[in-house]
């Protein structure tokens, strides 16, 4: 999950993990660099989902 309005690390730094992972998902929430603090149910959520499909 990456931040759209990430003021640490921008979204080239999800494509540097997706070389790592090239079947993970990238996820943008709305929201800055501490998306547990801030959307912690949306992320609760997705990462229910992806553990769900596994």
């Amino acid at each position: 999950m990456w931040g759209k309005n990430d003021e640490i690390f921008d979204i080239a730094g999800a494509t540097v993990f997706r070389r790592d992972a090239p079947d993970g998902r990238i996820e943008r929430l709305d929201g800055g660099h501490f998306l547990f603090k801030s959307r912690l149910d949306e992320v609760v959520r997705i990462i229910g989902d992806w553990r769900a499909a596994v």
